[in-house]
């Protein structure tokens, strides 16, 4: 009797997990076919959209006419306005490495201002950042020949500050290098 009360409580569970089986399936048999319309119905959409892009553009294409050689300036052929050219190009390429290089500068100048700070925080970082400043340092001194024994003269301080601060000796400051930095920085009437 045991058996035959299993054996229908086990058919009943198959018959239930077929039904539930057919039903999930068709559900997403449904769905599929649902999402595929939608992807088709996009595709189409932004397929007709490019192709109308693509004659708009091709259009647009067409009616913008071409320059004609007479529309196009000649380049100057007097030797004396080519080197006038030339001679003013330099200068303004001179001008802007200049304000540049200043600028960089400068950068270098605030960093050395924030590593005095930032050395409580995290020494080790303060000393990297200390450190990166010296390619912008020793930049200027090459370029600026006036404060090339003031900037090339910050190098070893900066080392010794950042071998400090790298062992946890934050005692030592900035103050230095921050001098001599707003010295340069005063007489190259930039800062």
């Amino acid at each position: 009797m045991t058996t035959k009360i299993f054996s229908v409580a086990t058919f009943i569970l198959v018959a239930w997990l077929t039904v539930t089986l057919v039903t999930t399936s068709k559900q997403l048999t449904a769905t599929e076919q649902l999402l595929s319309s939608k992807i088709d119905t996009s595709h189409q959409r932004l397929t007709d959209r490019i192709n109308t892009l693509e004659q708009l553009y091709n259009v647009a294409q067409q009616t913008v006419p071409a320059p004609t050689p007479a529309q196009i300036p000649a380049p100057p052929q007097d030797t004396a306005e080519l080197d006038a050219l030339r001679a003013e190009t330099d200068q303004l390429r001179a001008q802007l490495n200049n304000k540049t290089n200043l600028q960089d500068l400068k950068t270098a100048y605030r960093q050395v201002i924030e590593t005095e700070f930032e050395k409580q925080v995290d020494a080790t970082a303060a000393a990297e950042k200390l450190l990166s400043t010296k390619e912008a340092i020793w930049k200027a001194s090459t370029l600026h020949e006036s404060e090339k024994s003031n900037l090339q003269g910050l190098m070893a301080p900066i080392d010794i500050l950042a071998a400090q601060w790298k062992r946890g000796d934050t005692q030592s400051t900035v103050k230095p290098v921050f001098d001599v930095l707003q010295q340069t920085l005063s007489s190259l009437d930039a800062y």
